[in-house]
C-alpha cells in the first residue's frame, strides 16, 4: 500500500511528456506492468495514466 501510494504521488507530480509509468514503477519495485496496473486501478479506482493525466497542470 505505502509504495502504490508513493507512486500515486509521484505520478500527481509529474509532467506526463516527460514521465514513465513503467520506470516510475520499477523504481517502487513493482516489475511486472499488468500486475502494478491492476492493483492500482483496485486500490485507486483509476489507471496510473490516468493519474497522470488528470493531476497535471500545465
Amino acid at each position: 500500500i505505502r509504495r502504490l501510494n508513493a507512486v500515486r504521488q509521484r505520478l500527481k507530480a509529474s509532467e506526463p511528456e516527460n514521465c514513465s509509468i513503467v520506470f516510475l514503477a520499477n523504481e517502487f519495485g513493482f516489475y511486472c506492468p499488468s500486475h502494478f496496473t491492476r492493483d492500482y486501478k483496485a486500490m485507486f479506482g483509476e489507471l496510473p495514466s490516468e493519474t497522470l493525466a488528470k493531476h497535471y497542470k500545465s
